[in-house]
């Protein structure tokens, strides 16, 4: 969710969250990369998150999801001949068959646009940057990461799974949508051992966007809570991460317990989070109002939150 927020929303939320200068915003870092690379007029967008002292080797980039008509294109673009191809093997009478040849049959199609591709090819920006980061040679290895972590959502979780496998940097992806068809189309090419090695797909029932392209052999599949007439109901990362929270919950003994986003009760129907102590004496929709009135008043936004988005306190 941070890669589509402001430097003055992460940087009050990530204090709140990790603790005081435990994880920063690299806003800098990569606005300097995107110019040094040339690539900032390729409409990607991605933010690169670092928590020293607290884990100072280890880095996250968070990769921006569909959030235009553009960026909807782009996923035609890149997918659409592994969707085509899916397609076909649904429809037919025994399309199982064609099940060890899918791959090599995406390649043919994707050949024919290979050059329409190339040209709205997002992922050839994250993998540079990730190999930029931790290649020993490179002068932005002078960060000190060893380790990269990928994640994204829908548009973003397909380029995540797509860099992570071409990096070998773990990629963890909601409703992400596949490389395991189109891997031979991408360049460099992808090894299917990559794939099961470094990517993790988070696909909830009925998201069908997130089925195209093939699944990871690491996945999970999770309960949907949106009704059946919702097409793209289940096709969002809020309940997805609301159904994460709600089915495994916010921590552990011994570790800090996270809040739960107000907007999985008011947006999503799940049941309010029961108090941890009875020392708590705000309901939750108090404590609701109490952070989206706080929120507002330290970002100086005038719109309520993706986070803390509801003030009821009836």
């Amino acid at each position: 969710a941070f890669a589509y927020e402001t430097t003055n929303v992460t940087s009050y939320i990530l204090p709140r969250w990790f603790g005081s200068d435990d994880a920063r915003d690299e806003d800098d870092l990569v606005a300097q990369w995107r110019i040094d690379s040339d690539t900032v007029s390729t409409p990607t967008y991605f933010k690169l998150f670092t928590f020293s002292p607290l884990v100072p080797e280890l880095g996250i980039v968070s990769i921006r999801g569909s959030q235009t008509l553009w960026d909807w294109a782009v996923n035609m673009q890149l997918w659409s001949s592994a969707g085509l191809v899916q397609a076909v093997k649904w429809l037919t009478p025994y399309g199982w068959i064609w099940t060890p040849v899918l791959d090599e049959l995406v390649e043919v199609v994707s050949w024919i646009q290979s050059s329409a591709i190339g040209k709205v090819s997002y992922y050839q920006v994250t993998t540079q940057f990730v190999n930029s980061i931790l290649d020993r040679d490179d002068p932005y290895n002078s960060t000190g990461l060893k380790r990269l972590f990928l994640t994204g959502a829908s548009l973003g979780g397909g380029l995540a799974i797509i860099t992570g496998a071409q990096t070998k940097a773990p990629a963890v992806a909601i409703s992400g949508l596949g490389a395991e068809l189109s891997r031979n189309t991408f360049t460099p090419a992808i090894e299917k051992s990559d794939i099961d090695n470094y990517v993790f797909n988070f696909i909830p029932d009925r998201d069908y966007v997130a089925r195209i392209g093939g699944r990871p052999r690491q996945h999970q599949e999770a309960q949907c809570t949106a009704s059946n007439g919702n097409l793209f109901g289940c096709h969002s990362m809020w309940r997805s991460v609301c159904e994460i929270a709600y089915r495994c919950g916010t921590g552990v003994d011994g570790y800090v317990h996270r809040p739960i986003p107000c907007r999985c009760v008011y947006q999503f129907d799940y049941a309010p989070p029961k108090r941890m102590n009875d020392t708590i004496q705000q309901s939750f929709a108090e404590a609701c109002a109490a952070e989206e009135e706080a929120f507002l008043k330290a970002t100086g936004s005038n719109k309520n939150s993706k986070f803390y988005p509801y003030t009821d306190t009836s």
